[in-house]
C-alpha cells in the first residue's frame, strides 16, 4: 500500500511514518521512486512496538 495508507492504518501521520522509515524500524519497498508498505511489515512494526507506554525509550 501507498504511504498515506500505511499511515492512516498505523494510526500515526505520514510524517511520523517517514520517521520509523529514517530509523529503520519499518522498511518499504519501492516501484521507481513511491514507497510501498508491504501488510506484513506493518504488522511486525506493530507487534516489535512496547506493549506498555511505561517501557518507551527515553530519547
Amino acid at each position: 500500500m501507498d504511504h498515506a495508507t500505511a499511515a492512516a492504518i498505523l494510526g500515526i501521520s505520514p510524517s511520523r511514518l517517514r520517521h520509523h522509515v529514517r530509523l529503520g524500524d519499518v522498511t518499504p519497498h519501492f516501484t521507481g521512486t513511491k514507497p510501498l508498505y508491504a501488510i506484513s511489515e506493518l504488522e511486525r512494526f506493530v507487534e516489535d512496538l512496547p506493549t506498555h507506554p511505561g517501557h518507551l525509550p527515553v530519547v
